[in-house]
């Protein structure tokens, strides 16, 4: 190789292609490649309102409601059968879906609804955007609920904020108890409502609190409970950053087209207040 030839590899990232220059920017002064995980800063969201909003306050409770009340509507499928309306039967090895009943080998039935949700999934985020995770999300939907409780007991942002740096009080443990109590009460209930989905509904309703159902209830009503009051009262966005599938799916996805609110190094990186002798516009979206 000549030596004109390897002073343009230095220039060019592939033929006729330069080479970027542009360095990494961060606000830290450590290292970017120090640790791949970040330690949760707390996030005081403030109330808001507006059209998107009390879409997405119906949206919740549409969906909540359709997550509880859906094992105790009943369908009539003749003698012998169970008369759950949705049910999945380990026991006999059936999957009832109001009038649909699937048997093990028709499991491609299930299989060909997955990749129909998938493909909807993905053109409704090239037409809309992140309208699943903004909207439909189970974390979404479960944060913003354990959210409202929070602002009832402890204010708004400002309030939370105040009630956070400030010396723990009586009046602060009454607050952060009383949030925690309907914290683990919700996430009861979520693990409670999701054995409803595998056992008839009211005989484990009515049996759960005396002992007995299966061993098996006991259990995920636990592993359940357990989840979600982590993932929805502490861990929050650390679910979307860390353990979601599907940003990674969507960053695939993303063009100069696509519907994304995201920031540019250009247009404003670092984000946070102007800073004297900074260039750009700091924090301006795309």
């Amino acid at each position: 190789m000549s030596e004109s030839d390897k002073k343009r590899n230095r220039r060019e990232a592939a033929p006729g292609i330069k080479k970027s220059r542009w360095k990494a920017v961060t606000t830290s002064t450590k290292s970017n490649t120090d640790s791949l995980y970040k330690t949760r800063t707390k996030i005081f969201p403030k109330r808001i309102q507006g059209t998107f909003r009390r879409i997405k306050w119906i949206a919740l409770i549409i969906m909540l409601a359709i997550y509880y009340f859906v094992p105790f509507i009943r369908w009539d499928r003749g003698p012998g059968a169970p008369d759950q309306a949705v049910l999945i039967d380990f026991v006999n090895a059936r999957f009832y879906f109001f009038f649909i009943e699937i048997w093990p080998q028709e499991v491609y039935y299930i299989t060909g609804l997955l990749i129909f949700a998938a493909i909807a999934l993905f053109l409704a985020s090239a037409l809309f955007g992140r309208l699943w995770c903004g909207f439909a999300c189970p974390q979404t939907i479960w944060t913003d609920l354990f959210i409202e409780v929070e602002r009832l007991f402890e204010g708004d942002r400002n309030a939370r904020i105040k009630l956070e740096k400030s010396k723990w009080t009586a009046s602060k443990i009454l607050k952060k108890t009383g949030k925690h109590i309907v914290w683990i009460f919700i996430a009861m209930a979520t693990g409670g409502a999701w054995i409803l989905y595998f056992h008839d509904a009211p005989d484990v309703l009515s049996h759960f609190f005396t002992g007995g159902s299966p061993l098996t209830a006991y259990v995920f009503v636990a592993m359940l409970t357990a989840s979600t009051y982590l993932l929805a009262g502490f861990m929050r966005e650390q679910v979307c950053i860390y353990m979601c599938p599907w940003p990674r799916i969507q960053a695939a996805m993303t063009d100069v087209e696509a519907l994304n609110v995201t920031y540019r190094s250009d247009r404003g990186e670092p984000r946070g207040p102007h800073k004297k002798g900074r260039h750009g516009k700091v924090g301006a979206i795309v």
